[in-house]
């Protein structure tokens, strides 16, 4: 269910503000197979946001934008009970008995995940503001540059091993798009970033890209660093099976991206296609262990390389009918080994095909895909491994 309120007061011709406030309550079941048999939640999510904006000129803008959310979550998640005597376990209701190491046809809760009261709240709280500004200058290019603040804090049920601590992140920035005299149809930009904060100092990150055209073709190319703070539950998780871990390290990825590109009209048929190729190395990339008890997390010291081809066609025929075909073929592995990452497929092939009547009163649109070799990978020294790849799917 969801209900909100948005409003707009048009200051002037030139400012304007709006105001919006939303609920979104959703009831859902995500069940397992590999752990969960049955896990009723509950999602429960506010948000009110903010918008105040003013063109002082042509070439000059600014806006001020922020908001507040608060989600939490009740989460029900229970496993199989699992009979652990050796000479069988008997149901003092019916007197039958269930052999040693099979399911009795109970389900157990996990802690804290269970039914009614015994189901805790996690949850956190947000609160952002970003102050931007847009200066357009005709034949030179365009700056965009300003100061975003996000804060985030726990919001959690006390029974879940989690600082209270607000954490504050002030980020400064700025994209330059500049416009080169003699090849203006070229699109350039370059954006830098700065964050500050009391858990990592300080990180810059920065970011680039182009398009080219040329007649029906075009060239293209991005890339840029990023990173990516350790998520609550793995730095406090506490369960019989798997601890979190306080001293983890950011993650950090620099990539890169390019393709060449055709886009051209036969009558009424539009043809785009591309092919490309990108390349993206993961430092500090977090991971769980396996084979132990209790398990954890761990910054994996090794560079995750991932390295990979793209392609796509795409045509549609006058208003009623078009598809599209990509392929993704992707090595993803630690460097100076061979062997695939987890739940990152060797290969994939999608696609969609519709069809819309002369009227647009009737569509109908497919959606297949086939998943590559993808692989599970656990125990000690990787002893095991599962590829549960190599499947089709079609959705319509």
């Amino acid at each position: 269910s969801n209900i909100g309120v948005k409003y707009l007061w048009k200051v002037d011709d030139k400012s304007e503000l709006r105001v919006g406030a939303q609920y979104t309550q959703i009831e859902f079941h995500d069940p397992f197979p590999d752990a969960e048999t049955f896990s009723p939640n509950r999602v429960r999510y506010p948000i009110v946001d903010f918008s105040l904006d003013r063109r002082w000129s042509e070439n000059f803008y600014t806006e001020i934008a922020g908001y507040w959310s608060n989600p939490r979550l009740n989460n029900t998640e229970t496993f199989a009970e699992i009979c652990k005597t050796p000479a069988g376990c008997i149901d003092p209701t019916t007197g039958k008995t269930t052999p040693f190491g099979d399911a009795t046809g109970k389900s157990v809760p996990f802690p804290n995940k269970g039914f009614g009261k015994d189901s805790k709240v996690g949850g956190f709280r947000e609160l952002g503001l970003n102050f931007r500004n847009t200066l357009s200058l005709p034949n030179i290019g365009e700056v965009v540059a300003g100061v975003q603040v996000v804060s985030y804090k726990n919001d959690s049920d006390p029974v879940f091993p989690i600082s209270n601590k607000a954490n504050t992140i002030t980020g400064v920035y700025a994209d330059f798009r500049p416009v080169i005299p003699f090849s203006p149809d070229t699109k350039l930009s370059l954006a830098l970033r700065t964050d500050f904060a009391d858990s990592f100092g300080s990180r810059t990150i920065w970011k680039f890209g182009f398009r080219q055209p040329i007649g029906a073709f075009y060239i293209r190319g991005n890339g840029g660093t990023s990173y990516s703070l350790p998520r609550t539950n793995e730095l406090y998780a506490e369960s019989p099976t798997l601890i979190g871990n306080p001293d983890l390290k950011t993650e950090e990825t620099e990539t890169y991206n390019g393709g060449i590109g055709f886009s051209q009209s036969f009558g009424n048929v539009q043809v785009n296609a591309e092919v490309g190729a990108f390349h993206t190395d993961v430092t500090n990339r977090i991971q769980t262990t396996s084979g132990l008890t209790p398990n954890t997390y761990f910054n994996n010291d090794r560079i995750t390389e991932i390295r990979g081809l793209t392609a796509e066609l795409d045509v549609r025929v006058g208003k009623g009918f078009s598809f599209n075909v990509n392929y993704t073929k992707q090595k993803a592995r630690l460097d100076g080994t061979n062997l695939q990452i987890n739940e990152t497929p060797e290969y994939m092939i999608g696609g969609n095909l519709r069809w819309s009547s002369p009227d647009d009163r009737v569509s109908v649109t497919l959606f297949p895909r086939y998943q590559g070799p993808e692989y599970a990978t656990g125990g000690v020294n990787n002893s095991l491994r599962n590829n549960f790849g190599n499947y089709f799917l079609l959705n319509g």
